[in-house]
């Protein structure tokens, strides 16, 4: 009979250790991963080299082209700022009504809530535009 010692077991988790990091780096990159297409915003709307390439644009109509992504931006933005307004004047509303059931305490410990929110959804926002930078504006 076999011995197993200490060799044995140690190979063995190595043996699972390799092929745990084999299936996750392949489930990242077959199944998780997002095709490149679809990482620009707007739903996966092609690039303007893709479009270049495959409608044969000129050099004059990628330069038009350009110009209309970068007007509709500058045109999202202006909506995104707006609608941000009316959201901020919502959520004050909404605080300004709980903050007057609350007692004092309460109301401080809702606040520190709130913070605490804002702080996660500021980290998550940032991590996000770091991963999903729009290929679109790096066109320009």
């Amino acid at each position: 009979m076999i011995k197993k010692g200490p060799l044995w077991v140690v190979l063995s988790f190595a043996v699972v250790f390799l092929a745990g990091a084999v299936s996750g780096v392949f489930i990242d990159k077959h199944l998780l991963s997002k095709p490149r297409s679809q990482e620009r915003r707007g739903g996966g709307a092609p690039s303007i080299e893709r479009m270049a390439k495959q409608l044969g644009l000129t050099a004059e109509q990628q330069d038009k082209i350009k110009d209309v992504f970068r007007r509709s931006d500058e045109r999202f933005k202006e909506l995104h700022g707006e609608m941000h307004k009316n959201l901020d004047a919502i959520r004050e509303q909404i605080k300004s009504e709980i903050d007057s059931i609350l007692t004092e305490e309460q109301c401080r410990k809702f606040e520190a809530l709130i913070q605490e929110h804002n702080a996660r959804r500021q980290k998550e926002s940032n991590a996000g535009r770091r991963d999903n930078r729009s290929p679109r504006s790096r066109d320009n």
